[in-house]
């Protein structure tokens, strides 16, 4: 999905991020912004186009997060039909034994799971989204859908990193 402005955007909600433009330390081509202090942030990836992603049912959302805060956030994925899933950070924790210390971790959460809370992969307008309260720094990177068949493979790419300092 490219972020052309076109079919592919990133919208900050409610102005809760203001952009800061930061060296890259991880890869090329990222974007960064910072808190607009008004107690929560928010944004998400919308894709005008919104792809089935029926494909990937078997895949896995696969991101990474590297922060130190205690501060719970979460991502969210919206589907067809107005249906939301959340992968919860809950305060000073996270799935797959996220450990917040300021190393990168990878994220590799499967499809299916968030097919069992309710997505509808027919039409994904909104393939990744992340809000929270106030936390920082906080940085999210390489976010990917994959699904892997014997001589197949899928994927679904957005390059990204989001810096909310103090």
């Amino acid at each position: 999905m490219p972020i052309d402005d076109v079919t592919g955007h990133i919208y900050v909600w409610e102005n809760t991020l203001v952009t800061k433009m930061v060296e890259p330390a991880e890869d090329e081509g990222t974007l960064g912004w910072k808190s607009n202090n008004v107690g929560w942030w928010g944004f998400g990836i919308h894709d005008d186009r919104k792809p089935s992603l029926l494909d990937f049912k078997n895949g896995f959302l696969v991101f990474s997060v590297r922060t130190t805060s205690p501060d719970a956030f979460e991502v969210d994925v919206f589907g067809a039909s107005n249906s939301k899933v959340k992968i919860i950070f809950p305060e000073n924790g996270g799935p797959q034994g996220f450990l917040r210390d300021s190393n990168w971790h990878k994220i590799e959460y499967p499809v299916i799971e968030l097919v069992k809370q309710g997505l509808k992969l027919n039409q994904v307008p909104i393939p990744f989204a992340a809000v929270g309260a106030q936390i920082f720094p906080i940085l999210l990177l390489r976010i990917y859908i994959i699904m892997q068949l014997t001589l197949l493979i899928k994927t679904l790419s957005i390059q990204l990193q989001i810096h909310l300092p103090e």
